[in-house]
């Protein structure tokens, strides 16, 4: 079924609506307890608006992966050069302090950052960013699919 907004033409059709879930985890390599893993989202044309919740109680191991992210979004993001700006409104005993985040171009995981170091994005380190106990993260934000 079909929806036309503001005209019966083909640029006015909302034509690809979805609601649903998907589980967000961690970079890869880390041994991880999860407590919670939830992320949900609502996709409409090439736009997914996005949240997600991740807590765990323990965690050993360490990443390959130099930056910290968080995998497993519902749909690849778009070919953006600098991602796509998201949001971390709040966190809970992480090993650093993220307070910025990017999906990254053509995939389907989230860069996190420190705060900008000399007006430049700082990544957030994988191994020191989930090294502590019981953690939490949360993050929203919307990007484009390819």
């Amino acid at each position: 079924m079909s929806i036309f907004i503001g005209g019966t033409g083909t640029a006015n059709e909302l034509d690809d609506y979805e609601e649903g879930s998907f589980v967000p985890s961690i970079n890869s390599g880390f041994t991880v307890t999860y407590n919670t893993q939830t992320g949900r989202y609502t996709k409409i044309g090439n736009t997914v608006h996005f949240s997600l919740y991740i807590g765990y109680n323990s965690i050993s191991g360490s990443s390959d992966n130099t930056n910290a992210r968080i995998n497993g979004l519902p749909f690849t993001s778009g070919n953006a050069t600098l991602g796509y700006g998201v949001s971390v409104p709040w966190i809970y005993v992480l090993g650093q302090d993220v307070q910025h985040a990017y999906v990254q171009g053509s995939n389907t995981y989230i860069e996190l950052l420190n705060a900008p170091s000399g007006g430049n994005r700082n990544h957030t380190n994988a191994n020191s960013c989930w090294d502590a106990g019981a953690s939490y993260i949360s993050v929203a934000g919307t990007y484009q699919t390819a």
